[in-house]
């Protein structure tokens, strides 16, 4: 381990680091005799294969985040970030609440459209 780069610190590098991950030689020995060619890369373009196939539920999975902070998926925490952007005001508080419902319907509505058509190809 790279205890100069772990922990975020790659990120105040001169050249920062995007990737929080190196394919250092000590890995590549893990790896086995054939290093990045053998299961490790098999098992990498599997990974890609199905989140290609599942993009649309992938998508719809992650777009919550674009709209709804993770400190406000913490129950009772009014006074956290939707305080602070709402200045404590309960009224905005509830609105965004119902907006979250609706966007909780509409992501289970559009998940189970994306099942019903992955059905149709196995029946």
């Amino acid at each position: 381990i790279d205890y100069n780069v772990c922990f975020e610190k790659g990120k105040n590098l001169r050249v920062p680091e995007k990737v929080p991950y190196r394919m250092t030689p000590n890995i590549r020995t893990a790896l086995g005799l054939n290093g990045v060619e053998g299961l490790f890369r098999f098992s990498c373009e599997h990974v890609m294969i199905v989140l290609r196939k599942g993009r649309e539920t992938l998508l719809t999975l992650l777009e919550a985040f674009v709209y709804d902070p993770l400190v406000d998926w913490t129950p009772g925490n009014e006074g956290g970030y939707t305080g602070a952007v709402y200045g404590g005001q309960q009224a905005w508080v509830t609105e965004t609440k119902q907006t979250r419902q609706e966007m909780e319907v509409d992501i289970a509505l559009s998940m189970f459209a994306i099942r019903v058509a992955e059905m149709k190809g196995e029946w």
